[in-house]
C-alpha cells in the first residue's frame, strides 16, 4: 500500500533530518459510492442451496442489477452520505488541499501523498498546527489529519482531499494514551455542515443517557442498531433513518454510511510501534497485512464490474508479495513481545 511505504519514507526523512515526526495519526479514507450486496442461500448445515426454482425472486434481481455497475443487487435504501465533502470543509473551516488521481492506474504512488501534504502544510497557521516554526519537529507531528480518495465517479479521475481534522479530534496530546486515536476517528472522519467544535455531534448531556439504553451487551443481530430501536419504539417516523438525517449526519468510525465509505486509520505512536484500524459500516477490525487475503476479499467485489477482475488479479498475483511488504511497515513492538511472551 503507496499510503503505508509514505508513512514509512516520511519516518525515514524526518530521522535523516534529525526531526520528530512521531506521533501521528492519518486516517485514509475511501468514498466508493453504493456498494452493491450479493445473496447466498443456505440450508441450516451451511450447504449453499440451488436456486433454479425461485424464478420470480431471480427477476427481481435482474431488475435490481440494471445499471449497477459493481456487480451484485442494488444497497436497498442508499443515501450518498459523504456528500459535498468540499462544501464541508468550507463549512467548518478546515485547512485542505485537493488533487486529482487516474484510478486506471492504480493506487497513488508516494510522491502523490509527499506532494498533498507538503501543500497542506503551507496552508497551516499556528492555531491548526501549534508546533509550527520549530524546526526540530516535523509535520505531522502529534497531529491527525485525513485523506480521503473519492472514487464515486466510476470509471473517471478520483477526487483527493487531503484535510486536518477539527480542533477536537486533530491535536495529539502530549500524555496520550493508545485509545485516543480510536476515539479521535469515532468523532469525526466526514464532519457534518455544522460539526463546529464537536458538541452537536454529541447532540446534547442526554446522548450519553441514550447511548448505554441503545445496548450494553449487544444480541447476535444488533448491526447497526437499528432493528433494536424499532422494536423499541413502533412509531416508524420517529425510529427510521430519513434521508434528509442521513446526508446531514456526522461520519466517524462508528457510523455505518450505508456501506459508501471504508476507512483504514494508521497509527503513528513510534517509528516501530505502528498499527493500522479497519472501520466499514459502522465495524472495527485490528488491521493485519495477511488481512488482504481474508478479509478484503470478503469487501470488495471480486468477480464482475470495473474493478471485479482487476482486484482477483491482485489477490492471485500480488497479494503476497503486499502482505510481505506490509509486514515490513505495520511493526508494533509492544505486541511483538506480548506474543513472543505468551506464544503457546
Amino acid at each position: 500500500m503507496a499510503c503505508l511505504d509514505w508513512i514509512d519514507e516520511l519516518i525515514t526523512s524526518s530521522q535523516t533530518a534529525k526531526e520528530t515526526v512521531c506521533p501521528f495519526q492519518v486516517d485514509l479514507a475511501i468514498a466508493v459510492g453504493q456498494p452493491a450486496s450479493t445473496e447466498k442461500k443456505t440450508n441450516m448445515g451451511g450447504i449453499i442451496q440451488n436456486d433454479d426454482d425461485d424464478d420470480d425472486d431471480d427477476d427481481d434481481d435482474e431488475d435490481d442489477q440494471k445499471g449497477g455497475g459493481g456487480g451484485g443487487k442494488k444497497y436497498k435504501g442508499y443515501v450518498d452520505v459523504v456528500g459535498d465533502l468540499e462544501k464541508k470543509l468550507k463549512a467548518n473551516n478546515l485547512k485542505y488541499v485537493t488533487s486529482e488521481h487516474e484510478s486506471k492506474t492504480g493506487a497513488p504512488k508516494t510522491r502523490f501523498y509527499a506532494q498533498m501534504i507538503k501543500d497542506l502544510k503551507g496552508k497551516l497557521d499556528k492555531t491548526t498546527y501549534p508546533s509550527i516554526g520549530d524546526k526540530t519537529l516535523q509535520y505531522p507531528h502529534r497531529s491527525r489529519f485525513v485523506t480521503m480518495i473519492d472514487r464515486r465517479k466510476k470509471g473517471k479521475k478520483d477526487n483527493v482531499f487531503m484535510y486536518t481534522a477539527p480542533a477536537d479530534c486533530r491535536d495529539i496530546p502530549k500524555d496520550f494514551v493508545p485509545e485516543w486515536f480510536v476515539s479521535a476517528s469515532k468523532s469525526t472522519i466526514v464532519p457534518d455542515l455544522e460539526y463546529g467544535d464537536g458538541q452537536n455531534a454529541l447532540k446534547s448531556p442526554e446522548w450519553f443517557v441514550s447511548a448505554s439504553k441503545s445496548t450494553i451487551v449487544p444480541d447476535l443481530e444488533y448491526g447497526d442498531g437499528q432493528n433494536a430501536l424499532k422494536d423499541a419504539n413502533s412509531d416508524k417516523a420517529k425510529t427510521d433513518e430519513t434521508k434528509e438525517k442521513l446526508e446531514k449526519a456526522n461520519i466517524g468510525s462508528g457510523f455505518h454510511a450505508k456501506g459508501g465509505l471504508l476507512t483504514i486509520s494508521f497509527i503513528v505512536e513510534e517509528a516501530d510501534r505502528i498499527k493500522a484500524y479497519l472501520y466499514y459500516n459502522g465495524q472495527m477490525h485490528y488491521l493485519k497485512p495477511e488481512d488482504i487475503k481474508s478479509v478484503f476479499v470478503k469487501l470488495y467485489n471480486m468477480d464482475s464490474g470495473m474493478y471485479g477482475p482487476k482486484n482477483k488479479e491482485f489477490i492471485a498475483k500480488r497479494a503476497d508479495a503486499a502482505v510481505l511488504q506490509m509486514n515490513k511497515r505495520l511493526k508494533d513492538k509492544y505486541l511483538k513481545y506480548f506474543q513472543e511472551q505468551y506464544t503457546v
